[in-house]
């Protein structure tokens, strides 16, 4: 089981394509390449569809993306450094919106196909609940992890708690859940209250749960893709960078 480094952000309004060209492209290589920690990285865009309960005002960010990594330390590269020197940023990127995520531990990982990695939309549960207990965790577990990972179309399931360490203050959840499915459109067309009712562990108030859905806009990108890339990425990969236009720092 890997550890995430989840991070939402945010682009400039009409250069959307540009921010996620650049974030693909050059970004997750420039991020992975040096990182012996890092293992996978997946972008993803906040879908057209949400469920209709269970916003998050604190996370209004449209783009997402997930680093699966073995160790947030040795992930966070010298000098644990976000951004460190030299590397290009995009001055697509919409920074008036503050980067939140950070790097999560694995507590709790469900997969319906072992080893594989199908194309699937994703649903993030952000739980703010930063003194939960052991039992907390165990009641969501047995209500809403359950009930979620026996809908059609889930294809995993998986859970993470705040990692102890973090690169940068942020607003970040104490747990996430990130859910992929195959159905998207299924799942939040058939949501009711009731359902909200269902999922919401006893003694727990319902803005302790919020649902955001995301796209996915790239596939899983290995290191080993990135390091070993064929003569297409190496090509798409020198376009972007020269399409690239920097933010100045």
């Amino acid at each position: 089981m890997y550890n995430h480094y989840i991070i939402v952000g945010e682009a400039q309004q009409e250069r959307e394509a540009e921010f996620l060209d650049w974030y693909e492209w050059v970004h997750i290589r420039d991020v992975m390449r040096p990182r012996l920690a890092a293992i996978a990285a997946q972008c993803f865009w906040r879908a057209d569809v949400q469920f209709p309960v269970g916003g998050a005002p604190r996370y209004p960010h449209r783009f997402m993306c997930l680093f699966e990594n073995s160790d947030p330390e040795m992930m966070s590269g010298p000098g644990g450094a976000a951004i460190p020197p030299g590397m290009l940023i995009s001055n697509a990127a919409d920074y008036s919106v503050p980067v939140g995520g950070g790097y999560y531990d694995t507590v709790i990982e469900r997969t319906m196909s072992p080893g594989e990695w199908p194309d699937a939309d994703l649903i993030v549960e952000w739980i703010e609940r930063p003194d939960a207990s052991e039992a907390d965790i165990q009641a969501y577990f047995d209500s809403c992890f359950a009930a979620l990972m026996q809908d059609p179309g889930m294809v995993g399931g998986w859970l993470g708690k705040a990692s102890r360490h973090q690169i940068y203050e942020a607003p970040r959840p104490a747990y996430v859940a990130l859910y992929r499915t195959m159905a998207l459109d299924e799942h939040v067309n058939g949501w009711s209250e009731l359902d909200r009712d269902v999922v919401v562990p006893s003694g727990w108030a319902q803005d302790d749960l919020s649902f955001i859905c995301f796209r996915q806009h790239s596939r899983r990108i290995t290191r080993a893709e990135v390091l070993e890339p064929d003569s297409n990425m190496v090509a798409r990969e020198a376009e972007a960078r020269k399409a690239t236009q920097p933010m100045q720092r």
